[in-house]
Parts: C-alpha cells; sequence; structure tokens
C-alpha cells in the first residue's frame, strides 16, 4: 500500500491496479463517474487511505453525503482515519452539514470551503469532492469550468492527485463532455446485480496511458476494491 513515483506516475496503492495502469499521472484530476454504491466510493477512500499510509496527506469535502455514511464505508474495510485526523494528514471539510443551513448561510460558506480545498491541494494533499456533481448542478458553467482550472493548475503544481465524484447518469451529455474534455482522466464504475457483485471499471480517458482505453472487473471485498487481473478487457 505504498505510493511511490514512475515515469511520472504515482501508484494508487491498489497493487492489481497499479501493475495494469503503472499509477496515476502526477498532478492529475480524474472524474469518477458511478451509481451510488458502485465501488467508486470505496475506491476513492482506499486510495487515499493508502497515500496517507504512504506519508503523504488527504483532503476530503463531502457535499452529498453524510460524515456518519463516510466513517461506516470506512471502518467497514478496517481504515482507520482517526490518527491521521489528529496529525492533521487526513482534512474533512463537511459541506453537507452547511447544506442543512439556509441557502445563504451555505452560499456565503461554500467559497470558503473551496478555497480551504484548493489550499490543501496546493499543499500537496491527494483529494476527493463527493460529489462535484452537486456544483454541476448549482453553479453556472463558467463557475464549473473556473472551478475546474482552479483545481487542474493546483493539482499540478503540487504534483497532486484529486478525484472528482460525478453521479452517473444525473447529467446531460453535453455538460459531461465539456468537463470531461478538460481533465485528465475518466473512469466508470458499474455493478452487476449478482448475488456475489462484480463490477466493471472502465478507463475512458487517462493522460500518459500508453494503451487504448479498457474494462478492468472488480469485486468489492473486506479489504476494499480488487482488480481481477486475469479477467481485464482490453
Amino acid at each position: 500500500m505504498i505510493n511511490k513515483e514512475r515515469d511520472g506516475k504515482i501508484l494508487s496503492g491498489i497493487e492489481s491496479l497499479d501493475r495494469i495502469i503503472g499509477g496515476f499521472p502526477e498532478g492529475s484530476v480524474v472524474i469518477l463517474l458511478g451509481k451510488p454504491g458502485s465501488g467508486f466510493e470505496i475506491f476513492t477512500l482506499q486510495v487515499l487511505f493508502n497515500r496517507c499510509i504512504s506519508e503523504g496527506s488527504a483532503i476530503y469535502m463531502n457535499v452529498d453525503r453524510r460524515m456518519d455514511d463516510i466513517f461506516i464505508d470506512l471502518s467497514s474495510k478496517g481504515w482507520n482515519v482517526g490518527d491521521f485526523i489528529k496529525s492533521g494528514k487526513w482534512k474533512f471539510l463537511d459541506a453537507f452539514s452547511m447544506r442543512m443551513n439556509t441557502a445563504r448561510a451555505y452560499g456565503e460558506s461554500i467559497g470558503t470551503l473551496i478555497k480551504e480545498y484548493l489550499d490543501g491541494v496546493e499543499k500537496g494533499a491527494w483529494g476527493a469532492i463527493d460529489t462535484f456533481s452537486y456544483f454541476i448542478r448549482t453553479m453556472e458553467e463558467d463557475e464549473v469550468l473556473n472551478l475546474l482550472d482552479d483545481l487542474i493548475g493546483a493539482s499540478r503544481d503540487s504534483r497532486s492527485i484529486q478525484f472528482l465524484m460525478v453521479l452517473d447518469g444525473l447529467h446531460d451529455e453535453r455538460t459531461l463532455t465539456k468537463i470531461s474534455h478538460l481533465v485528465d482522466g475518466v473512469v466508470r464504475f458499474s455493478l452487476s446485480d449478482e448475488v456475489e457483485p462484480v463490477g466493471t471499471m472502465e478507463i475512458k480517458k487517462f493522460r500518459l496511458m500508453e494503451h487504448k482505453p479498457r474494462k478492468l472487473i472488480y469485486r468489492i471485498t473486506e479489504r476494499g476494491l480488487v482488480i481481477e487481473t486475469l479477467s481485464r478487457i482490453a
């Protein structure tokens, strides 16, 4: 679960995934598309937890999910972030709780949280926004594009990795295409309805990826998300 740099890429700490894609291109902003429960939530927490284990830091802005639900996901996999939070290696920005206040109070405070998030990125923290869909739905298009530009610039400067979680099927194709064009990577997660669900991780775009987009098979286990390398589809 160690994040190491290799040929301009940084390993995710998910061994089977790193063997296939060689890690994330440093300084990348990646869209993770998925429906609730499809595994993109677990994937994000798993990579950020691995980053903290490897002496890095993480910042997580929850916009659409309660903090309790996120801690349930973490504890179910044995990922204890308590010490990381105490030491300042892991920081939560609870935008969801702000949404429970009046619209005006939230509107005035969300800008502060965004600035705090960008400050963490500039300092090298790997981060996630759960979910970026909220901003796509509530902001004007120019505001969303400006926020993306700020995120991309900050991640490039700090060589950090940022995950923007987007709810699959919620946004129109034009909007999704425009945003996907700007970011460094787009990965779609989908889960079957089998008794023991099998998921498909479709890498639709990835900067520095030397092969064609591909689909990877995964399972959600007690250890987190595991890629089945023998089942990958080129």
